[in-house]
């Protein structure tokens, strides 16, 4: 492969990769991923509603992959 070849392939992955980023948030299911719902399959309800409240041992800077406050933009500018 050539050099500008090369150049053509870089940039065709860089444009999927992007478009990726902006499409994943509004194409994401919003159930419970598989270690939420096994969680709620083995721990009782009471139990799991106590853990949901509790403060987390270490805060993420981007919880539930977004951005506080930005709503959808938020969840692509945390993706992208």
């Amino acid at each position: 492969m050539s050099g500008n070849s090369n150049m053509k392939f870089l940039y065709a992955g860089i444009a999927i990769a992007l478009l990726l980023s902006i499409l994943a948030p509004f194409l994401a299911s919003p159930d419970p991923d598989g270690l939420e719902s096994a969680a709620g399959g083995v721990i009782e309800e009471s139990k799991m509603s106590e853990l949901e409240e509790m403060e987390p041992a270490v805060s993420s800077p981007m919880p539930d992959y977004a951005i506080e406050g930005m709503g959808k933009s938020g969840e692509i500018m945390a993706i992208a």
